[in-house]
């Protein structure tokens, strides 16, 4: 099963396991799980660190009881690899049912401020709710713009169409 389906099952148990005062907490706990991550992650994925010692980590980390169970879950599982991915789907579920939606949205040049004014106000409209929004400039992408809202991607490049077109003709050949 892949890396990306598997952390989206934890954070989705994660998220329905807490209250929303839980979860609140937890995003500091995260925070800084996060930042020792370079350490924390050595030491948790070393194949040669017993899992009793492991478990006995968490216990030093002063964690809410919750979020402290759900990381023995995954050291126990053996899925603390996962743990960065379980983060970010963590927040991206989080975001969802805050009714925000993270959108990244590439274009072959910067945009006036105006333009992404309309392009948000173009994509709130379609119901997907509060957007928060990262600009990507791709001159690669020949003029355009893709927009990644969650798991869609809107491919409105031409680079997007070119290689739309190329499939189209090889077909008829």
């Amino acid at each position: 099963m892949g890396s990306l389906i598997l952390a989206r099952r934890y954070a989705r148990a994660l998220l329905e396991a807490g209250t929303r005062d839980d979860r609140l907490r937890w995003e500091d706990e995260l925070k800084e799980l996060a930042v020792e991550w370079d350490v924390l992650g050595k030491f948790l994925t070393h194949p040669h660190v017993a899992q009793r010692d492991k478990l006995s980590l968490i216990e030093e980390l002063s964690l809410s009881r919750l979020l402290a169970n759900f990381l023995r879950l995954i050291i126990s599982e053996r899925r603390w690899e996962l743990f960065p991915l379980i983060v970010d789907e963590y927040h991206r579920g989080q975001a969802k049912q805050e009714g925000l939606w993270e959108a990244v949205i590439t274009t072959a040049n910067p945009l006036s401020g105006e333009m992404k004014s309309r392009l948000v106000g173009a994509l709130e409209r379609q119901g997907k709710g509060s957007l928060s929004v990262k600009w990507r400039i791709d001159p690669s992408i020949g003029g355009g713009a893709t927009i990644q809202l969650g798991d869609t991607l809107i491919d409105g490049s031409i680079r997007g169409r070119l290689q739309r077109l190329r499939k189209e003709l090889v077909g008829l050949g």
